[in-house]
């Protein structure tokens, strides 16, 4: 518990808004997306994973739900990725040791909780960070962001919400 208290001080210390954010995807994410004042947002669907979120974490599921116009969530695997002809689609885990490389695709954005939960998961998180090229990855404390951009340079936003 002393873990994730820390973890939200150095996060807190780190963060900024959209004013830090110099990718014009990534800002465009943060004022239409995420800091985006609206009465109404999707309902997300039932499932067990997203009844265990804080109110706050599922008004963020829902605000990048509706920003990217996704109707679906795959939860911690793909199944028969082949019959997915949507444009985007996101990929829920629930946890960051749950990453495998094979789920980066220009298709997907992946959306993993608890990146700063226990030192194991901050660790992971900061190898993905660190190691796998043309991403850009988005930490919201709650939730950390991947999205395969190929012509974008590797870029690290850790955004205040």
């Amino acid at each position: 518990m002393f873990t994730k208290y820390f973890n939200y001080l150095t996060f807190l210390l780190k963060s900024t808004n959209q004013h830090g954010v110099h990718s014009p995807f990534v800002y465009q994410f943060v004022t239409k997306g995420l800091y985006k004042k609206t009465n109404s947002l999707p309902v997300l669907n039932s499932d067990t994973r997203l009844d265990e979120l804080t109110k706050k974490e599922r008004k963020i599921v829902a605000k990048i739900l509706s920003y990217f116009n996704i109707d679906t969530i795959y939860y911690n695997t793909l199944e028969k990725e082949e019959t997915i002809t949507k444009e985007l689609i996101l990929v829920y885990l629930e946890h960051v040791k749950n990453w495998n490389i094979t789920y980066l695709n220009t298709k997907h954005i992946i959306l993993i909780k608890g990146i700063h939960d226990a030192t194991e998961n901050n660790k992971s998180w900061k190898k993905i960070i660190g190691q796998t090229e043309n991403i850009v990855t988005v930490d919201l404390f709650y939730f950390g962001i991947i999205f395969f951009r190929p012509k974008q340079a590797k870029e690290h936003f850790i955004i205040r919400i």
